[in-house]
C-alpha cells in the first residue's frame, strides 16, 4: 500500500510539471496579405483584454506595425522623412492580430551558442518542451536582455506586389548594442497564418526605451540575455 501511495503521489507531483499552453488567439491571416494585398482593419485594439496582453501585427493598410507588451500598445509608423514616430492609442486597428493574455513567467537561461533568428527558433522549442509546454500549440514568448545588432522593419503601406516586409513597402532599420525585448509567438503549424512561410516564429524588437520598435529580421544575442516563457 505504501508503494501504491508513493507512486500515485509521484504521478501527481510529475502531472503538475505541465500545463495548458495560455491562448494564443489570431485574427487575420499572413497569406491573405502576401497573397491578395487584403490589408483593411479587421479588429481594434480595444476590442481586446488589455490585462497582461501581448499582441503582434500591421496596422490596417499595412501603415505601421502593433506591438502590445504586457498590455501597453507600442505602435510604430514612418513619417515622410522616413523617421521613426511611436504612438500608444488603444484605437489602432489591425490588419492582423495574434494575441495572448499572460500574467506569470519563467526565466531561462539562453547558451552562448544562440546568436541569430535562426538559433532562436530551434531553442525556444526545446527549452518550452522542457519547460512543460506544448509545442504541437502556439505559445508566446519573450527575450530580454542586450542585443549587439537588431535590424526590424515597419511597413509602410501596400506594395504593388503584396509582399509584406519588402523594402518596397518597409522602412528598415538597425540598432546596435541595445537593451530591449524581443517579443514572440512561436507555432510549429500557423506558418503562412501568423508566422512567414519557413518559420515558426513571429517576433517583434522593442527597445528599452520603447522609440523602436518594428518586425525583427535578423539579430545578434548577447550572453546575458533571458529567455521568458509562461509559467
Amino acid at each position: 500500500m505504501r508503494l501504491l501511495h508513493l507512486l500515485i503521489v509521484y504521478t501527481v507531483i510529475s502531472a503538475s510539471q505541465t500545463w495548458a499552453n495560455p491562448t494564443v488567439h489570431h485574427i487575420g491571416e499572413l497569406k491573405a496579405i502576401m497573397m491578395k494585398g487584403e490589408s483593411k482593419a479587421l479588429i481594434t485594439l480595444s476590442e481586446v483584454k488589455k490585462t497582461n496582453l501581448f499582441a503582434l501585427g500591421p496596422v490596417e493598410g499595412l501603415k505601421g506595425e502593433i506591438t502590445t507588451l504586457d498590455g501597453k500598445p507600442i505602435i510604430s509608423q514612418v513619417n515622410t522623412s522616413g523617421e521613426i514616430t511611436i504612438h500608444n492609442s488603444w484605437d489602432t486597428k489591425a490588419a492582423l492580430l495574434v494575441y495572448a493574455n499572460v500574467a506569470k513567467w519563467s526565466e531561462k537561461e539562453i547558451p552562448n551558442s544562440i546568436q541569430s533568428l535562426q538559433d532562436l527558433e530551434m531553442y525556444v522549442e526545446t527549452a518550452a518542451q522542457k519547460a512543460g509546454l506544448d509545442i504541437e500549440k502556439p505559445f508566446l514568448f519573450q527575450v530580454k536582455g542586450k542585443f549587439s545588432e537588431a535590424e526590424f522593419h515597419i511597413v509602410k503601406g501596400v506594395s504593388k506586389d503584396h509582399q509584406h516586409g519588402k523594402s518596397s513597402n518597409a522602412a528598415f532599420f538597425t540598432d546596435k548594442n541595445s537593451d530591449g525585448t524581443l517579443m514572440g509567438f512561436f507555432s510549429k503549424h500557423d506558418q503562412g497564418v501568423f508566422t512567414h512561410m519557413g518559420s515558426n516564429i513571429h517576433v517583434h524588437y522593442i527597445s528599452a526605451d520603447e522609440k523602436h520598435s518594428g518586425h525583427l529580421e535578423r539579430v545578434n544575442i548577447d550572453k546575458s540575455a533571458k529567455l521568458m516563457l509562461p509559467n
